[in-house]
């Protein structure tokens, strides 16, 4: 089976054809498509913006690209967007860094409360980082809009819609969207919405996409979306999953694997074959076959970075920078501490900024930067330090993301001894091509 697989991050697009799980052809960068931060804490990303970027890192996989059987997708969530009849969208893809929902939030939990809450929808409901708040600041501050949309979904779900018309949802992406059903779901019930869930944003359950595994085929390929793409018309087209999902299912999902993607978020996963929500962690389902995911979060890992080029080092070509980074990982830490919170906090309703502290005149900004690195470190272990105190991993983790060369640095101060750590390269390629197979192991 051919495959062309869809990876649509947090900040561009990457593509791939496969045979099997053999790569024919990739994409040698990412597409990028712009963030819009403009009026924070509002972080949102145009949906045609991410569409256009699709199409031309299609357009960059030449001819292997037209004999694809299948598109396999994943994509950054949570990506709450609004879609109207036709599968357009009526708001930018809000993103999991957006906190303009923290009152809504608080809401939310204190008509539930806190334990009932998290029974139902197995998460807290984390600003920007559960969609449900999101979705009630759109009915305080945009009625207009969320009365007009047919369909309310994740990125996922307006990828589908312009391929294929279809109107779906992985269980992984619906339970990060917070109307998810995931007590009954937990208890070896079918996928299904809870009607109590959407009631605080009066979303109608007419409004809400099918739930279907992330490798069931949602829809064939419309004649409009082959055109832009240059594929066949009729192409089968799947749910998709989670991005983080598809990098798990490339290194094999079983219970106890551990994933630790080093990316613009720094995220920590660990495969289980029952749910287990806590209310300091991410709770979902992998989105394809049986197992559920434990995640940790640090929102702004590699996006801190980032800043420090823009902010710190503007002189400096990229390159230059990440060596520089690279460089001062085998320094000491310096007496300055750094709040790694530039994107607030994904696991926690009310905000926490960033900030320094322990600047005085010696220090430079190299010192900065090596301030950076070992609060984003510490952050990394203290995830562990939670995912670990009820469950026992494998101890081979793998390690994904452009940011994988931060490793052993971070790493180090892991709870336990004994990890395996293993670098891997085009996971979530394989991983899509697993799923369009129904290969889930």
């Amino acid at each position: 089976m051919r495959v062309l697989a869809l990876d649509v991050g947090s900040s561009s697009v990457k593509a791939a054809v496969l045979e099997d799980e053999t790569i024919l052809a990739k994409v040698p960068e990412p597409e990028r498509f712009p963030t819009d931060e403009s009026r924070p804490p509002r972080v949102q990303i145009a949906a045609e913006e991410i569409w256009n970027a699709v199409a031309r890192a299609v357009g960059r996989l030449g001819e292997a690209v037209r004999a694809a059987d299948r598109i396999a997708l994943d994509a950054l969530s949570p990506s709450c967007v609004l879609l109207d009849a036709e599968g357009g969208p009526l708001t930018p893809i809000i993103t999991h860094q957006d906190r303009r929902s923290v009152e809504q939030a608080e809401r939310i939990e204190a008509r539930f409360g806190l334990d009932p809450h998290l029974r139902m929808a197995g998460n807290r409901p984390f600003p920007g980082g559960i969609g449900s708040t999101t979705l009630l600041w759109l009915r305080e501050n945009e009625p207009q809009i969320l009365d007009r949309a047919a369909t309310v979904g994740m990125a996922t779900t307006f990828l589908v819609a312009r391929l294929t018309g279809a109107r779906a949802i992985d269980p992984g992406n619906a339970g990060f969207l917070g109307l998810y059903d995931h007590g009954l779901r937990a208890a070896g019930a079918a996928p299904c919405w809870n009607r109590d869930l959407c009631k605080p944003a009066g979303i109608r359950l007419d409004q809400l996409p099918d739930i279907l595994d992330g490798a069931t085929v949602a829809g064939r390929l419309k004649a409009a979306a082959a055109r832009r793409l240059g594929l066949r018309e009729g192409t089968e087209v799947l749910a998709g999953v989670v991005d983080t999902s598809a990098a798990f299912l490339g290194v094999g999902a079983e219970p106890g694997r551990l994933l630790n993607s080093i990316g613009t978020t720094d995220v920590i996963a660990l495969a289980w074959p029952r749910a287990r929500p806590h209310e300091q962690l991410l709770t979902r389902e992998l989105g394809a076959g049986a197992l559920w995911l434990s995640v940790y979060t640090v929102a702004s890992g590699g996006g801190s970075l980032a800043w420090a080029h823009e902010a710190l080092f503007p002189d400096l070509k990229k390159d230059e920078f990440y060596k520089l980074a690279r460089d001062l990982t085998a320094r000491p830490p310096p007496a300055v501490r750094f709040e790694p919170f530039l994107a607030g906090d994904r696991m926690s309703i009310r905000q926490r900024k960033a900030s320094f502290e322990g600047i005085d005149r010696s220090v430079r900004r190299e010192d900065l930067l090596r301030a950076i690195l070992e609060a984003i470190a510490l952050r990394n272990a203290e995830g562990m330090e939670l995912l670990t105190r009820e469950a026992t991993p494998l101890p081979d983790v793998f390690v994904a993301g452009g940011g994988d060369w931060l490793s052993d640095f971070y790493h180090r101060a892991w709870p336990g001894d004994g990890w395996r750590f293993h670098p891997i390269e085009d996971a979530t390629y394989k991983g899509l091509a697993r799923l369009a197979a129904g290969r889930f192991a």
